[in-house]
């Protein structure tokens, strides 16, 4: 039995991103005031019991084609211990950026590129310290234990961002309210990360074995927000002849269990928000 990387191995030019050259966008509609806090603790405390509902999906097929991509062989997963979901996702997009603006994350190495591809490392002590400079800056008390709203988050990320001489563009991925998976799929392409609001989310994974794959699922109504580096589409044959695709988010969850994780679009999620961030 093997387990399905997330971290799937996607061969990328060894190209600066090209950041988007727009003043940071302080005229997106945001309806969500919802406050966004930690679902860590949750999950570690009460994992298998009420906070979280596991699901598992048997899928047995007589072919299977993918279509995946992401905006790196190995993105930036970090878990930052006393700092909840959103400064979390924001350092998050820190790190992914600190690749090509080193000060952005003080005395730390976001990773190195290998054979053309962006490969990341884990966080450090210096990561936790951008990580409690962002919360604060997102208004958020000391320690970072407070939820944040949309709001909170932009304009953190702005401080942080002109406190270090750059700019951000943040370019909403929702059409009419609703979550625009379609556009998402065009910035993982053109490299750009995107960090989605949920009040309901799913993480998991995927084993196959014997042309059987098992999606685990775990599944929380609690506001959390997550960096999204990639999508993975699987198509399958059934044995009826018949085809069914599952279509996933590749997310740093922000989560110690699951750090890495499969996000179903299509069940058990409620996106109220999502942002593809770009620093320049």
């Amino acid at each position: 039995m093997k387990k399905i990387s997330v971290c799937l191995v996607i061969i990328l030019l060894a190209t600066i991103l090209t950041g988007v050259s727009t003043a940071y966008d302080e005229n997106i509609s945001n309806t969500i005031d919802q406050s966004y806090s930690d679902s860590t603790k949750y999950f570690v405390k009460t994992y298998g019991a009420t906070t979280f509902t596991e699901k598992t999906e048997k899928i047995a097929y007589t072919n299977r084609t993918d279509q995946s991509r992401s905006v790196a062989l190995f993105a930036p997963t970090y878990v930052i211990s006393g700092v909840t979901c959103v400064p979390t996702a924001g350092t998050t997009v820190l790190g992914f950026y600190d690749l090509f603006y080193p000060d952005l994350i003080p005395n730390f190495t976001a990773g190195t590129i290998v054979y053309g591809m962006y490969n990341y490392y884990p966080a450090t002590t210096h990561v936790t310290t951008a990580a409690l400079q962002l919360a604060k800056d997102m208004g958020l008390n000391d320690p970072a234990t407070d939820g944040a709203t949309v709001s909170n988050f932009k304009t953190g990320m702005q401080i942080y961002c002109q406190r270090k001489g750059l700019s951000i563009s943040a370019q909403s991925c929702m059409n009419s309210g609703s979550f625009n998976y379609t556009l998402v799929k065009e910035y993982v392409n053109n490299l750009t990360p995107v960090v989605i609001f949920t009040t309901k989310f799913n993480i998991g994974f995927i084993e196959t074995q014997s042309n059987t794959d098992t999606v685990h699922s775990y599944i929380a109504t609690e506001p959390h927000a997550m960096f999204v580096y990639g999508y993975s589409e699987y198509t399958y044959t059934l044995s009826n002849g018949q085809t069914k695709t599952n279509r996933y988010l590749q997310v740093s969850s922000g989560l110690g269990i699951l750090d890495s994780a499969l996000v179903n679009i299509d069940a058990d999620i409620l996106i109220n928000d999502a942002y593809a961030v770009t620093i320049y």
